[in-house]
């Protein structure tokens, strides 16, 4: 139950705040719980979270004005989900109707050639690993 109700917290505060430590957060649960593992409603619960923080990438018109912690937390989240151990979540996501996805790595790939952090260069090649 309470990971029914921390998840969309830290989603709220992650996509509306920018918050670094709610992204962290979130990405510690993806990888703890596996993505929701071979529990369709987790997967779901993680799959709604983590389109929201999409839209706020997706938002983001230069994620190079982010700074480097916020894009590293945003790339070590979608890494963690889209990881080996989360299948049927990144397959949620995958299957996300207007594929958000696609506009998500866009950002990511704009992002990587122009940081300067070492932590966003590799956590955005995790990604597309």
């Amino acid at each position: 139950e309470a990971l029914r109700r921390a998840a969309p917290l830290l989603a709220r505060a992650a996509s509306g705040h920018g918050s670094v430590p709610a992204m962290a957060a979130l990405a510690t649960l993806v990888r703890v719980f596996r993505g929701g593992g071979n529990e369709e409603v987790l997967a779901q619960l993680f799959a709604a979270c983590l389109l929201d923080v999409a839209g706020f990438l997706r938002g983001s018109a230069d994620g190079a004005a982010q700074p480097a912690d916020l894009s590293a937390a945003l790339l070590e989240l979608f890494a963690a989900s889209l990881g080996p151990r989360c299948t049927r979540l990144a397959s949620l996501l995958f299957r996300a109707s207007g594929s958000p996805l696609v506009s998500c790595f866009d950002a990511i790939a704009a992002l990587i050639p122009s940081s300067p952090s070492p932590r966003v260069v590799c956590r955005g090649l995790l990604v597309f690993d």
